[in-house]
């Protein structure tokens, strides 16, 4: 089963170097991926008590378009490294049906419960949230990921604000 199969996924940064280098392998807008990642990321860490900011919905337009669905993908894979996991529910939040809608969710620990908990999922987002950094910063200015960059922002990106491809109704 595909939730059973993405809590089993790798998490953490050495599983999102490898989902990157899978992504630059086999998905043709990687660039705009990356992006898009490091805005899911820096998105959490500016207010990670937004559940808005840590549920994704699938089947939006601005998702697929700059992470192709979600299905098994290097994308996909690379937000499941991150801490993300499908989740099929209604878009109310209700518990799943036949028509479900497939979400990736990221579960906050509760500080309150747990801080050592909350501290490690918090430091975990900024080190993934470095790597994505680094990987950008060690791009040429000239090359051409960078031309294709400024040609392709992804579409779910509004700075200020949680992603278009954030889930709205919670």
């Amino acid at each position: 089963d595909a939730e059973r199969a993405s809590r089993a996924a790798p998490r953490g940064v050495d599983a999102l170097r490898a989902a990157l280098q899978d992504l630059d392998t086999h998905q043709q807008q990687h660039d705009v991926v990356r992006l898009a990642l490091r805005h899911v990321v820096t998105s959490i860490i500016e207010r990670p008590d937004d559940l808005r900011r840590r549920t994704l919905r699938c089947a939006n337009e601005a998702f697929r378009r700059d992470f192709g669905g979600s299905d098994a993908t290097p994308a996909v894979r690379a937000l499941e490294a991150i801490g993300f996991t499908l989740a099929h529910r209604q878009p109310d939040g209700a518990t799943p049906a036949a028509d479900a809608e497939p979400y990736l969710v990221m579960a906050e620990p509760d500080p309150a419960v747990d801080l050592d908990a909350w501290s490690r999922w918090f430091d975990a987002l900024g080190q993934c949230r470095a790597l994505l950094e680094e990987e950008e910063e060690g791009e040429n200015d000239d090359d051409e990921v960078h031309r294709r960059r400024r040609r392709h922002e992804p579409a779910g990106l509004r700075p200020g604000e949680a992603p278009a491809w954030a889930n709205r109704k919670y």
